[in-house]
This record gives C-alpha cells, structure tokens and sequence, in this order.
C-alpha cells in the first residue's frame, strides 16, 4: 500500500484528535454512512468501525475511546446531513468518518448535500475532525471523484479505497470474492481491509508536519446552501383514521429540504406540496420493491430567497383514494 491513494489535506484538527487521546482524555468518533459502515450482515468484532476504534485504544492506550454508528442501510449524505442537524451534537464527536460513496447519485443535488454535510460537521461546536472515504461497487460504481474534489477544496483527509483495492486486485494481492460476498457489501475480509486503509489514512497524517488550521472558505464548492438549513418544528403525520389540517408555511426561501418514510404495503400514499396555492412537488411513498426507511428530497422553489406560500397535504388525486392513506413526514428544512 502506498500514500497515493491519500489526501492529507489539513491536518490540524486529526492532529489535535491524536494529541488529546494521548493525554488520556476521552475522545468520541462517529460514524455515518449506509450498509457498508453500518456492518451489514457482519459481526461487529469484524467490522471496520471497531477496527478504528481498537486502533485508537491501542495506539494511545486509552481505553477512555467511544464509537458511535449512526449509519444505516441504503441512505445517502442527505441522511447524515439530517443527522448532523438532529443528532451529531449529543455525542460530541471529537472525529467524524464519512462514507456514501456508493449511496449518492452522480448529481447535483448529491454533490450539494455531501458538501454541505461536510460543513455542518466542521461547524460544529466540538470541532470535529473530518474524514471520509471512498468505496466502490464490484462494476466500478462510485462518487469518489465528486465527493474528492469536495474534500480537496475543505481540506478534509481522505482515503480512496476504491483505487486502492483496484490497484490491489489487479496486481493479486486481493480478489473481489476475498473483499466482498455479493457487489458491494465487503465481507470479514474486506472489513479488515477497509481498517487498513483507514489506518494508515492516520498514520500518514500523523506523520504530516504540525499545521495551523485555516478557516472554511467564504464561497461554497458546488453549493453549500443546505448547511443553513431552518427547520420548522413538525410532527405532521397523515393516516386513514387521521386527517390533520395541512401543514403551512409563510417564508422567505429558495429550497425545501424534506424527509419522510415510505414503505411497502400499499397504505403508503402520496403527498403534495404546494406552492403559492398550486401543487408543486408529489412525494409517492409507496415502495413496493424497496423497505421502510427514510427518504429525503431537495427541492427547489425559485432561484433567489422570497416570500413562499407552502403547503404539505395529501395528493388531491381521489381516485387512488390517496385522502384515506398514510404519510408520515420526518422533517422540512427550509433555506
């Protein structure tokens, strides 16, 4: 394994990471991402997260070491932009490990919300250190380029395992079928492999010169507009026994960023939100070769911030019986 697959970028924050574990002190690491971090199918001694988390008790012995896994199956960034909102705070993370590289889309929207993801989590108050890293499946597919030039311009660290195990397998040092047991989720091995690249992520960096710290660029990469997200507190829930009154919102804005489940049984129906009286976006959640999980949307309204009229209620369509099914809303962000 060589450093070519590595970008150390500024490695301030890492380094004060290393500095305060060595002192003893405790230190919080957080992971998001979707199956692969979450461990799908793996057990946990197996997997890459404790691999780091074992890496750290060890290299600083310091067993004060805590890692939290707050991936899940199938989600992209927008699920962890979410989370970096909701929940990210209560674990006052020390150093944060981003995955998605397999889950986003080659588009804008994905691009934005990776971006924006990264800066929410360099903003918040702990301080974190930022990681991420980039897997692929076994056709190729991946959203490293997009997600590494992201990281390059922040000075976020990162790791391109994809290359590397490209590189590995072609030279046969590893197999596809050692790496992974279906297309894309690594099995025991791969785990172990991922932890390597992982850790040697940290090493070099350690080894980088002491760095002072820069701040965040005044102008976004792509666009970081969904790093300034307003929430607007809401438990807005539609059922065939429920019906409440739609949701509504007066406000200055230009994006709607909006969360919600869909599933697999056909009570699942669709929603309409609604812009200055006429229907504007529909929202089907009803998946019938997926499962029940979260689902989030971007949503454009206009190319500048001014004053909205919308509204969230059930799609008007009465022949799909659509007033009579369910919709539950996970949240509406608005910027």
């Amino acid at each position: 394994m060589e450093h070519t697959h590595i970008f150390g970028g500024n490695a301030s924050r890492l380094q004060s990471v290393f500095a305060k574990a060595a002192r003893g002190e405790h230190i919080s690491i957080v992971f998001l991402g979707s199956s692969i971090t979450m461990g799908y199918q793996i057990e946990e001694q197996h997997q890459f997260t404790t691999i780091l988390t074992q890496y750290f008790r060890h290299t600083f012995q310091n067993d004060d070491i805590s890692g939290h896994n707050l991936s899940a199956p199938g989600m992209p960034s927008l699920h962890g932009l979410h989370l970096a909102y909701t929940e990210l705070g209560q674990y006052a993370p020390d150093l944060i490990l981003i995955d998605y590289a397999v889950n986003d889309q080659k588009n804008h929207m994905f691009r934005e919300a990776y971006e924006s993801l990264l800066v929410k989590c360099l903003s918040l108050p702990t301080h974190p250190a930022v990681l991420s890293f980039f897997v692929r499946g076994e056709k190729g597919y991946t959203c490293a380029p997009q997600m590494a030039a992201v990281c390059e311009y922040y000075g976020v660290p990162y790791v391109n395992i994809g290359t590397w195990l490209d590189e590995d397998i072609r030279a046969g040092i590893m197999r596809w079928r050692d790496y992974s047991y279906d297309n894309c989720h690594p099995g025991p091995v791969g785990h172990s492999y991922i932890g390597r690249c992982l850790t040697r992520l940290l090493q070099y960096v350690s080894k980088l010169p002491a760095a002072a710290e820069t701040g965040l660029p005044a102008k976004g990469f792509y666009n970081n507009e969904l790093a300034h997200l307003h929430f607007i507190p809401s438990s807005w829930e539609h059922t065939a026994g429920h019906h409440p009154e739609p949701l509504v919102i007066n406000a200055s804005c230009c994006t709607v960023f909006i969360g919600y489940f869909v599933g697999i049984t056909e009570d699942f129906g669709t929603a309409c939100l609604s812009l200055n009286g006429e229907p504007y976006h529909f929202m089907d959640s009803y998946r019938v070769h997926e499962w029940e999980h979260p689902v989030y949307e971007v949503v454009s309204l206009s190319k500048e911030k001014k004053m909205h009229h919308i509204s969230l209620d059930m799609s008007p369509d009465m022949q799909k019986g659509e007033n009579e099914k369910r919709f539950r809303l996970i949240c509406l962000g608005i910027v």
